[in-house]
């Protein structure tokens, strides 16, 4: 499921990893960094509630991105964003089903898979800042085969009816759209000229 995941959203994550991948084209300062996280955070903390509000999805697996919000968090704060809750968030709305969650799910384990490439860009630029908040982006890339795995053999198991695979494709096709969203419209406009 996850080598069908991968070819049939393909088009979808290069355009979200342009704008969620923005910063590797600049130079980065910490201001910068810390918006960055910011619009990460904007983005997938409303994706956990929307995980945490789906009946019965939290017993299909265990669900990774768990300690990697608490880290975005403790970074952000580390940065002196005092209440990371009260940063701009991307309206997503509640997730219909375990379906539309695992599609969601892809979207952000896939994230996930650029934090070793970033963290190598953030740590060139802005060494003292990763040291002090860079948990984030070294907890993802440490997890993630691990996660992609276990998330792999979760599908694998969910998603045995062609119909409920084809709709967790459409899921987190929707996904990666809404996310190439947030990203581009939340970007700094020296990101954006970036482009």
């Amino acid at each position: 499921m996850l080598a069908r995941l991968k070819r049939e959203t393909q088009s979808h994550q290069l355009g979200a990893d342009e704008d969620r991948l923005a910063p590797l084209r600049t130079t980065t300062t910490p201001p910068l960094y810390k918006s960055y996280l910011a619009r990460v955070f904007g983005f997938e903390a409303p994706v956990e509630s929307a995980f945490l509000a789906t009946p019965g999805f939290g017993t299909l697996l265990e669900l990774p991105w768990r300690s990697q919000m608490r880290l975005l968090r403790a970074d952000l704060t580390a940065l002196g964003v005092i209440d990371p809750s009260a940063l701009p968030t991307c309206p997503i709305s509640r997730f219909s089903s375990e379906i539309e969650a695992f599609g969601w799910l892809y979207v952000v384990e896939h994230s996930a898979v650029g934090h070793a490439q970033l963290r190598r860009h953030f740590e060139r630029w802005i060494p003292a800042q990763l040291a002090l908040a860079g948990s984030y982006l070294l907890g993802g890339e440490r997890g993630i085969g691990d996660r992609l795995r276990e998330l792999g053999a979760a599908l694998d198991g969910y998603a045995k009816d062609p119909a409920i695979a084809t709709k967790i494709v459409a899921a987190a096709q929707a996904g990666f759209r809404v996310q190439r969203q947030w990203f581009r419209l939340s970007a700094p406009p020296r990101l954006r000229a970036a482009r």
